[in-house]
């Protein structure tokens, strides 16, 4: 444990931990505008009415920015929740240490499973040609449902290390509401379907079918492109804030 901590500490010397979420953060962001841009540029593209998953078999360049971004951005940001974790870590002698660092082992461990996710997508991401396309949705799902645990518990943990800034509480409020609103949309092809509904819509299916169903879930779950999208962009900027917020914390 001792090299671990050692080794952590030269490289977050040689590249400070807030670094890794500001870039991570502001990577994202331009990762989704080129890509829907790119889209945009052949195809009609809104975020009202399209799904940031179809960037992944999208036209003029935008599968391959789409897909190759969301793995770069889970090894940018796998550093700062390393970090984040170490630097909200409490001391044996602090007030309520034990809970505290129960809470930052969750907040870690939500934020590794998050980061699966999007090496899923990464690698099931495009319909037409992936026949294991829904464990592409799958990866979606597992993203969207634990990055809004770490991002609550993160922020919970920071809390009660007095180190929480009100623009932190606000755009944390903000996005694990969009998120849970994101999830909520879903209900109506949990409802039609059933639980094991991207299975019975994907699983075993040719590219037509893949794509009819697709064409499926647009009308099933309309609410659910807008939310999803307002929920990246924002899980995103969280990022921002939060690693701005804990350099400047370091620099005092």
């Amino acid at each position: 444990m001792k090299s671990l901590n050692h080794t952590l500490d030269k490289f977050f010397q040689r590249i400070p931990g807030s670094y890794w979420g500001i870039a991570g953060g502001i990577f994202g962001l331009l990762v989704f505008l080129i890509a829907s841009l790119l889209y945009s540029l052949t195809e009609p593209y809104s975020i009202i009415d399209n799904a940031v998953s179809q960037l992944g078999w999208g036209p003029n360049g935008s599968e391959p920015v789409f897909r190759i971004g969301m793995i770069v951005l889970g090894c940018v940001l796998i550093p700062y929740g390393i970090f984040l974790t170490r630097f909200l870590w409490a001391k044996p002698a602090s007030r309520g240490a034990k809970w505290r660092n129960i809470l930052n082992v969750f907040s870690i461990a939500f934020a590794f499973i998050s980061f699966v996710g999007l090496f899923m997508v990464f690698l099931f991401g495009n319909a037409v040609r992936d026949d294991l396309f829904y464990l592409h949705l799958i990866g979606a799902f597992i993203y969207f449902s634990f990055a809004i645990l770490f991002t609550l518990f993160f922020t919970i943990s920071m809390y009660l290390a007095n180190t929480l800034s009100k623009i932190q509480e606000i755009f944390t409020i903000v996005t694990v509401s969009l998120g849970i609103a994101c999830i909520i949309s879903t209900i109506p092809l949990a409802t039609e379907y059933g639980p094991g509904a991207l299975f019975i819509l994907f699983k075993d299916k040719t590219s037509a079918e893949r794509v009819a169903s697709l064409a499926t879930l647009e009308g099933l779950i309309p609410a659910f492109p807008l939310t999803e999208w307002l929920f990246v962009i924002f899980t995103c900027v969280w990022f921002v804030v939060t690693a701005t917020h804990t350099l400047k914390l370091q620099q005092k």
